[in-house]
């Protein structure tokens, strides 16, 4: 399910703030959202399905127990991600 981001405050915020990052740097960016059990597939899909030239993810901060039961998303990212599209990782 794509889910709604207006339903998501954090997803609003984060929205709004990279719409005026990307406005005040005059580039395009488009943000998309989307509710999944496998969070890299959907960004995987998305990154291809949208043919996006850069993809930033952000780190998280969370502790090692969090990563060994969801998985290194970001690595998992890197891995298949394909070579034309170029990976930013904010931390």
């Amino acid at each position: 399910s794509k889910g709604d981001p207006a339903t998501d405050p954090e997803a609003v915020s984060l929205f709004e703030w990279i719409r005026n990052e990307a406005k005040t740097a005059g580039v395009q960016a488009t943000c998309l959202y989307a509710v999944a059990w496998d969070v890299a597939d959907a960004i995987l899909e998305f990154a291809a399905t949208y043919a996006v030239d850069v993809l930033l993810l952000g780190a998280t901060r969370r502790g090692t127990l969090w990563h060994m039961m969801k998985g290194d998303i970001t690595g998992e990212v890197a891995q298949f991600l394909p070579e034309n599209i170029t990976l930013l990782i904010h931390a």
